[in-house]
């Protein structure tokens, strides 16, 4: 099975919010895990408004990742 894993369900494996155990088992049993091409951007964005929020540093936020 191939998985195309999206930045929303990234952000909530990493901080363990939703159905970050759900998504976990299914990377899990994936063959492939890809990702589309704007990938980074997304996470790199999300990343920037969680700081913004959450008063975390750059490098915290990325410790996560």
């Amino acid at each position: 099975m191939i998985l195309v894993l999206d930045a929303s369900a990234s952000i909530d494996i990493l901080l363990n919010k939703g159905n970050y155990q759900i998504y976990k088992k299914k990377i899990a049993h994936a063959d492939t895990v890809i990702a589309p091409e704007i990938y980074i951007s997304e996470m790199a964005n999300i990343a920037w408004k969680y700081k913004r929020t959450q008063n975390e540093t750059t490098a915290d936020l990325f410790k996560k990742v």
